[in-house]
């Protein structure tokens, strides 16, 4: 296998796995959407959840995995991951805008107010969604209280999905670089000069 394919497949099957676990993530809306009565919601939950899946399930079968992955391919499975969460975290954004839209007639669907119609646009969802899973805190919601409980929560959780997602990279790189950074950091800004711990066995050096 070439590199460039052995990089390709490593980082397949690490995203592949990454959104396996997020589909879980989008599942746990229906829960809320049933507690809060808003059954309208639940199919745009669970289409979202298994084209998620679908994709996450070919991504890792079609990888590979390897036992001692490169900082690269790291940090390049890190982006590649974030990218796609946060595209696919439009999915439920716009499914249920589309859903309300609809207004089946089994389904007692609200009324399509202006800021959920925004949601219809697909540029609008993923900028949402972006928003929350990058932190920023941004949006493009005319007033989010006019939101079904189901997306305000769904919002709530991108943003804190996305401050773990920085602390999480902070520290696949501190780990992939076995101190280095670390030791790079105490050397120029503190006058204890070597952190003196070795995070590749977790055991302290000399």
């Amino acid at each position: 296998m070439s590199e460039s394919l052995k990089w390709y497949t490593l980082i397949g099957y690490n995203l592949g796995r990454a959104l396996i676990r997020f589909a879980a993530v989008i599942l746990s809306l229906v829960p809320v959407s049933i507690l809060w009565g808003e059954f309208y919601a639940i199919p745009g939950e669970l289409l979202s959840v298994m084209i998620v899946y679908g994709i996450g399930w070919a991504l890792s079968r079609g990888g590979s995995e390897t036992a001692d992955p490169s900082t690269a391919e790291v940090l390049a499975s890190a982006a590649a991951i974030w990218l796609a969460v946060g595209l696919l975290s439009a999915l439920p954004f716009r499914f249920i805008a589309e859903t309300i839209a609809l207004n089946p007639e089994f389904l007692a669907t609200p009324l399509l107010n202006p800021t959920l119609r925004a949601f219809r646009s697909l540029d609008t969802a993923v900028f949402e969604a972006f928003s929350g899973i990058t932190g920023t805190g941004l949006t493009v919601t005319r007033d989010s209280s006019a939101l079904p409980a189901t997306l305000q929560w769904w919002r709530s959780l991108l943003q804190w999905l996305g401050g773990i997602g920085v602390i999480v990279l902070i520290l696949v790189f501190i780990r992939q670089s076995n101190g280095g950074v670390l030791d790079q950091y105490y050397q120029q800004r503190s006058p204890l000069g070597r952190t003196g711990i070795d995070l590749s066995d977790g055991e302290e050096t000399t």
